[in-house]
């Protein structure tokens, strides 16, 4: 700078003028040379850092989902099936049904009433009759139309059919002899039949079966599991085995086949081992970003994105800190669990030397085989109780691990209602908060499973219920009386219920579970309203619950009672090791603490300030340019005036010669 400086000084000398704005340009550059490169460099690694950790949190953030999926009980309790043949039956299971192999014969599918009118005729719009009453009934519905011009006809009274509420759809059909009308069950099964009045018009169904052709008979599905003969008014059968779904696809009357549910080993099989990659594969890229051998890449790995961030948090005591608690998750043992179930090696995980994380073949398969649970309990958020009556559920990350002491004062219930069968007439209903609905009884009381079957098909055929969602299941009792029961737990399960001439209809609800949950310091905590709406057997403790001595470590808790098991249940909560490191990966990113958050704050911060620095110095190199300019000027015009003195008096000498 000084050379080009002195240069630029001697050049314009010597032609006794100066280029003002480079000069000026020049020397103010010098001025500012130092701490513009001091702030570059500054810049430089701030921004190399910044980039760094925004690169670090990508990672761990992917790398957490992979975490999050191990994390949920729920992948522990999943069922797989698998049926002999799926083409004749299959099925689904829900989280915490029973596992199981079903033998299974499918000997009669469900079926729709559908039928013909046996008179035929000219066109669509031929008259039936222009008088007179055509009735029939339908799944406890009776409709009765007094027949006019415009329901006389097959058009018009497909039309007014299909328009109404009747239970029933309708087509004119032209079967190549003329034109008939086809009625078709909106409702399966045999609660479904289509039957008529016997005082119908001329040309109408009525009870005699010659006035009408049936193309496909009303008949409920029929399977046999394990032998026990079972049906239902649809294929789907929902509330044979609780949580399991069985879907009859086909008939074949004779055939066995096996359908086996059994734990989703294979799916958690696959979870782990995809975690175990991406976790060596997260410590490589913690290990690269931490080289201090960058200038050892060749040319082409520097300019590969691959190695992008290599090395550039060398020496980062940030970075050390972010290993060291990944590590520390993944080590020790897990409070709670008995001892040799509480490390990762119960279940076929060790670290090598390096840190890598291998799996023990042999180990890692015994466990999926016969202990699945206990690899849940290993990874999982976990809850361990000595009674099965209560079975643990889930928990947040508010929830702190401890031991919890249930008092259940309530078990959670089910509407019912009881009453001595009667054969014929109808009744009054409504299940869990559906509109009330008139249905028939069934006829026929001699067999007291059979009436209670037949009146379960009615209700839960019933289209206004069956679109609520609710249903209904029963039982005999030893009065031989028929009991009826919402298929619902808790305080929204609720049958509202009336026989004919027997006054207005009678409410019947259910209860949710109560009592008392009890933490480690002593506090108490009523259950009763964290019972789940839905189920009334589910508790599900508030973010923003307070026992009665301050407590909050239950927050989040979430678990089931299935009947009554007393008093002084102990519910033992405890993270496990993909839980730990969830938790762990978390608290990097929390806003205020947060160790990476804050860094990345920090920089950002500092990029700010250097971002402002930089403005002034660019605004005091302005000045010192102007400055310099202003100096030159005045120089220059000093030598300017010089110079033509210099003239002037080398002309008055010479003109005196």
């Amino acid at each position: 700078m000084a050379n080009e400086i002195g240069t630029t000084l001697v050049n314009s000398l010597t032609r006794s003028s100066f280029d003002i704005g480079n000069m000026a340009k020049v020397l103010a550059e010098a001025d500012v040379a130092s701490q513009k490169a001091i702030l570059a460099k500054r810049t430089e690694k701030v921004e190399t850092e910044f980039s760094a950790l925004k690169y670090l949190q990508t990672n761990l953030t992917a790398f957490q989902t992979y975490v999050s999926d191990l994390t949920s009980p729920a992948l522990f309790r999943e069922l797989s099936v698998s049926s002999s043949n799926e083409s004749v039956v299959s099925a689904k299971a829900q989280s915490g049904a029973a596992a199981g192999v079903y033998q299974i014969e499918s000997k009669q599918l469900a079926q729709t009433h559908s039928l013909v009118f046996a008179q035929t005729y000219a066109s669509p719009q031929s008259t039936l009759a222009s008088s007179g009453v055509f009735e029939f009934t339908v799944n406890g519905q009776t409709t009765s139309i007094n027949l006019d011009a415009s329901t006389g006809t097959l058009e018009g009274l497909s039309q007014y059919l299909n328009n109404g509420n009747f239970g029933v759809s309708a087509a004119v059909v032209n079967d190549g002899s003329g034109y008939r009308l086809m009625m078709n069950s909106k409702t399966s099964g045999a609660a479904g039949e289509i039957t008529f009045g016997a005082a119908n018009a001329a040309g109408f169904p009525n009870s005699n079966p010659a006035s009408y052709t049936v193309t496909a008979v009303a008949q409920d599905a029929v399977l046999s599991l394990n032998g026990l003969d079972i049906s239902n008014s649809t294929n789907r059968f929902s509330n044979v085995i609780e949580g399991v779904e069985f879907q009859l696809n086909s008939a074949s009357l004779g055939a066995i086949n096996t359908l086996t549910i059994n734990p989703d080993s294979a799916k958690v099989e696959e979870t782990i081992r995809s975690f175990v990659d991406v976790y060596n594969q997260l410590g490589t890229i913690l290990s690269e970003l931490g080289r201090y051998d960058a200038s050892q890449l060749t040319q082409a790995e520097q300019e590969s994105e691959e190695f992008a961030f290599y090395g550039d948090l060398a020496g980062s005591s940030l970075l050390r800190s972010v290993k060291d608690q990944i590590k520390t998750a993944m080590s020790g043992a897990i409070e709670g669990l008995g001892s040799g179930e509480n490390a990762l090696g119960f279940i076929g995980l060790n670290f090598d030397r390096e840190g890598v994380l291998q799996i023990d073949e042999a180990t890692f398969t015994n466990a999926l085989q016969n202990n699945l649970a206990g690899i849940g309990n290993l990874l999982a958020k976990s809850g361990v109780s000595d009674n099965p009556a209560v079975r643990f559920l889930d928990a947040t990350d508010r929830t702190e691990t401890g031991n919890y002491t249930l008092q259940i004062s309530q078990e959670a219930t089910r509407a019912e209602w009881s009453f001595a069968s009667q054969a014929g007439g109808t009744f009054d209903i409504a299940v869990d908060g559906s509109n009330m609905v008139t249905l028939n009884l069934p006829t026929d009381d001699s067999d007291p499973q059979a009436y209670l079957l037949s009146l379960v098909n009615t209700i839960n055929n019933n289209s206004e219920i069956a679109a609520t969602g609710a249903t209904v299941s029963g039982y005999v009792n030893a009065a031989n009386e028929i009991v009826l029961q919402s298929n619902r737990y808790g305080s929204e399960s609720s049958l509202n219920l009336s026989l004919a001439n027997t006054g207005d209809p009678l409410l019947q609800t259910g209860k949710n579970v109560d009592g008392t949950l009890q933490t480690a310091s002593g506090g108490v905590l009523s259950l009763g309203v964290y019972a789940d709406a839905e189920d009334g057997r589910k508790i599900t403790i508030s973010d923003f619950a307070v026992a009665d001595n301050g407590d909050t470590q239950m927050r989040g808790l979430s678990f089931a009672v299935n009947g009554n098991p007393g008093a002084n249940v102990n519910l033992n909560f405890a993270q496990g090791f993909a839980s730990r490191l969830q938790e762990t990966i978390d608290n990097f990113f929390t806003a205020e603490t947060g160790l990476i958050s804050q860094r990345l704050d920090s920089l950002t911060q500092k990029s700010d300030s250097y971002e402002e620095k930089s403005k002034q110095i660019d605004a005091r190199y302005e000045r010192l340019e102007m400055k310099y300019r202003l100096q030159f000027s005045v120089l220059q015009s000093i030598m300017s005036n010089a110079e033509a003195t210099q003239n002037q008096l080398s002309a008055l000498f010479n003109r005196d010669e």
